[in-house]
């Protein structure tokens, strides 16, 4: 099962990670100014799981692949770790849609 760590930083604002059942990191969010926004955030990366909602990316100075999750009024929710190829960056897409939807939330905040 998929797992939403919710976090706060030094500076007080709050993120999420969500992490694959094997513990790897898929996705970080943007940074909220209030936990209840973080929150929203999750429920909204929770909800927001169709092709449409992954953005298929390079870096721009080496091609690595990553991959971006954005809402349905196109606001960035996340973005995810860099892959070695393509096809690895195109089946972490896949386990955040097969894992994001029932992934339980541990607040670490």
């Amino acid at each position: 099962m998929g797992k939403y760590i919710i976090r706060k930083s030094f500076d007080g604002k709050y993120w999420w990670v969500l992490k694959a059942p094997n513990g790897e990191n898929l996705l970080t969010s943007e940074t909220y100014n209030s936990k209840e926004s973080c929150l929203n955030g999750v429920q909204t990366s929770k909800e927001s799981l169709k092709a449409s909602n992954f953005k298929m990316l390079m870096t721009a100075r080496k091609y690595e692949p990553y991959f971006t999750q954005i809402a349905d009024n196109y606001q960035l929710l996340a973005r995810s770790e860099i892959y070695t190829t393509a096809y690895a960056r195109d089946a972490a897409t896949d386990i955040v849609k097969n894992y994001a939807a029932d992934a339980i939330i541990e607040d670490l905040s």
